[in-house]
Order: structure tokens, then C-alpha cells, then sequence
């Protein structure tokens, strides 16, 4: 599921939930995701640059969530994206921010991915056998 949610992020921010204001929507155009980038980053050089590697990044991890891929290092990888929204966000627009977009259950639902077991289909090591 949190493949999906990465993935709806970055729909949004194309326009691809709806318009700008329509419920449930955060921005529906790149204009207000980058407006909101700008709250984020100190510097307004880097708000262009951040915006388009969040959005890189999510789009990666999220493909690679949904395709069951290097769960454990996909999983740690996004909860390392969203640990650095998390200081962004209190740094950038309060505490309460990360409360209000469910940044420590997005974390945690990220480690949850990362502690997933085998893919089906794949045989477990055995581990009696390579011990002793």
C-alpha cells in the first residue's frame, strides 16, 4: 500500500486526482507541489531541484514496491525518504505538519515493507544445512 500511496503523490502533482482545491486532492499541478517544495527548502535555488527528486525518488520507490522487488532495501530506502520529509517538514511548516500527513505511519508502514519475507515462489536458505 505504500507503493500506491508514493504513486498517488506523484499522480497528484500532475494533475492526475483532479484540480488544484478539488477534494482530496494535496496540489493537482506541479505549480502548487513546487509552492509547497518551497516551504520545505531553505534555499529557493534548490526548491526546483528537490521537487524534481522527491518526485524521481517516489516514482522509483513506489514502482519497486508494487513489483515486490529488493523489499528489504526499497523498504529502508523509502523510510529514509520519508525521515527527511519528516525533519523537513517540522523545520519547514511545525510539528504538527507530520502529525497532519501521517508521516510516522508512513515510516513505519516502510520499515513493516523492509522486514518482509521472501517473495512467493522463492526457496528459503537453508540454514541447518549451511550451519552444520
Amino acid at each position: 500500500m505504500i507503493g500506491v500511496e508514493l504513486l498517488g503523490a506523484v499522480g497528484d502533482r500532475f494533475g492526475l486526482l483532479g484540480a488544484p482545491g478539488a477534494p482530496g486532492v494535496s496540489w493537482g499541478d506541479w505549480g502548487h507541489f513546487r509552492a509547497e517544495t518551497a516551504e520545505l527548502v531553505p534555499w529557493s535555488v534548490l526548491v526546483e531541484p528537490a521537487a524534481v527528486v522527491a518526485t524521481v525518488a517516489e516514482l522509483a520507490l513506489g514502482v519497486l514496491l508494487l513489483l515486490g522487488v529488493w523489499w528489504r532495501w526499497v523498504g529502508k530506502a523509502t523510510a529514509g525518504l520519508f525521515t527527511i520529509y519528516l525533519a523537513a517538514m517540522i523545520s519547514g511548516m511545525g510539528a504538527a505538519s507530520v502529525l497532519q500527513f501521517g508521516v510516522p505511519v508512513l515510516i513505519g508502514g516502510a520499515l513493516l515493507a523492509s522486514a518482509r519475507g521472501t517473495r512467493t515462489g522463492r526457496r528459503a536458505p537453508d540454514w541447518g544445512r549451511l550451519v552444520g
